[in-house]
């Protein structure tokens, strides 16, 4: 289908043997490839880049997942932060952690509960 959206415009063909218009596979994905064999051509070059794609997905993946998450405080700041409720165990500490927002910004923050490991 990514053949038939750069080469004919259209969402059409997602099989090697011709069978018109589809709704058979996302967009998205057809999409990005189309744009793929745009810049690297349809041969080997083009083809080996859509080969590439899950990798290159994966290691953004990677990279974006070890960021690290927002800090965990060990008190509320002055403001008028509510507590919504939830709860969960950091699993690096143990903690408990409460999560409370500011209902002006819908900011998040993290607490964590003094000396109440899990």
């Amino acid at each position: 289908m990514a053949r038939s959206l750069w080469q004919e415009h259209v969402f059409s063909n997602p099989f090697e043997t011709p069978t018109g218009y589809t709704a058979h596979v996302a967009p998205g994905l057809p999409f990005l490839q189309a744009v793929v064999l745009r810049f690297a051509g349809d041969g080997s070059s083009g083809w080996l880049a859509l080969r590439l794609l899950p990798a290159l997905a994966l290691t953004v993946g990677v990279i974006y997942e070890r960021k690290p998450y927002k800090p965990i405080l060990d008190e509320v700041p002055q403001g008028d932060w509510r507590d919504t409720g939830e709860k969960f165990v950091d699993p690096e500490t143990k903690r408990v952690i409460t999560v409370y927002a500011d209902p002006a910004s819908g900011k998040r923050i993290y607490v964590g509960q003094p000396g109440r490991p899990a």
